[in-house]
Order: structure tokens, then C-alpha cells, then sequence
């Protein structure tokens, strides 16, 4: 699967998500959205909702994608096997996974931590996140894993996973177009 995967759940923080979907599809990045609730329409944390592309029952389930990003928010990522399962797979392949905010605690609910991995998350959440060396830092790129700290940094984020999935120059290009400088 060539996609990037975004997935969704009740309480999802959405100006971490839209900014993902935003960055990553002005790159031209195929980007679809994973409802893990049961329905395609998924409301955010300040009852914003979003129609999904898709169910996560839907996803095929031998196929790992292009890469995987959480957005933030206290939802309940961290408890839905069948996720923290496609990331373990995609950790073991060495595939892009990409969580900002509260989401690192679906990483360390994986296990895929090994001590020595760097990556950061909301303030107050550090104990959720086991087997990671957390940096405090807005944004931590640490082998194929990205993390982010928290809303303010979701163009930050947006814009490192996209440098990651499509290179220096396309993010560049795309980061022109928001005034941003990378």
C-alpha cells in the first residue's frame, strides 16, 4: 500500500490531524483516513467531525502502508489491538510512523520502545510513553519514528513527516506556499 495512513478516534485533537491531511496531501502524498470507532464519522476533542475514508476493518490487513501518523488528542488509539499491532509490523519493517501530542502513549502501549529510542509528547503524559528516551523537543526524528509535542507544533510535525515520506524538496516546496520556512 502506497498510502499514508491517518487514523481517528473520538476525541482526536484536530488541528493536529488536519494538518497532517493538509501538508502531507499539498505534497501530492496519498493520504487516507482510519476511523477506528465503528463509524466514518469521527468528532474531534472540540466537536469538529470528520468523515473518514474508511474503517480500520476495512484496511487489508497484510498489506503495512507507506507510512502511519496519530494525531493527538485523549482518545483510545492506545487500546485498539488491531492498530498497536499494524505499527508493531510497520516498526518491524522499518516504516515511517509519525505520533504528535498525546498519541506517542499508542507508541509505548506498542512495546516497540528499546530503551534507548528518543521522542517526545504533551507534557504530563512522559510515564504513558515507556521504552522511549523523551527529549521535551517540539519535534524528534528518531531512525523512522517522528514525534511531536503538542498543538501548537502541528505544522512543525506535518512538515518533517512529510520531509521524511517525500523528501527535503518537496516539504520545501510545499512549506513556500504556507510562508513557512523549514
Amino acid at each position: 500500500m502506497n498510502n499514508i495512513l491517518v487514523f481517528l478516534a473520538e476525541g482526536f485533537e484536530e488541528v493536529e490531524a488536519l494538518a497532517i491531511i493538509d501538508v502531507l496531501r499539498r505534497g501530492n502524498q496519498p493520504v487516507t483516513t482510519v476511523s477506528i470507532t465503528g463509524s466514518l464519522a469521527v468528532r474531534g476533542s472540540h466537536d469538529v467531525t470528520i468523515q473518514a475514508d474508511m474503517l480500520l476493518e476495512e484496511l487489508h490487513s497484510g498489506v503495512l502502508p507507506k507510512a502511519i501518523a496519530l494525531p493527538g488528542g485523549m482518545t483510545k488509539l492506545n487500546e485498539c489491538e488491531p492498530l498497536l499491532e499494524l505499527i508493531r509490523r510497520q516498526h518491524e519493517a522499518g516504516g515511517t510512523i509519525a505520533a504528535i501530542c498525546a498519541s506517542p502513549r499508542v507508541l509505548g502501549a506498542t512495546g516497540i520502545g528499546d530503551g534507548k529510542m528518543r521522542a517526545t509528547c504533551y507534557p504530563g503524559i512522559e510515564e504513558q510513553v515507556p521504552g522511549f528516551v523523551l527529549t521535551g523537543a517540539d519535534v524528534e526524528v528518531c531512525g523512522h519514528i517522528v514525534t511531536g509535542r503538542g498543538p501548537a507544533l502541528a505544522l512543525p510535525f506535518a512538515f518533517r513527516l512529510l520531509e521524511e515520506v517525500a523528501g527535503r524538496k518537496t516539504a520545501e516546496q510545499v512549506a513556500e506556499g504556507f510562508l513557512y520556512s523549514l
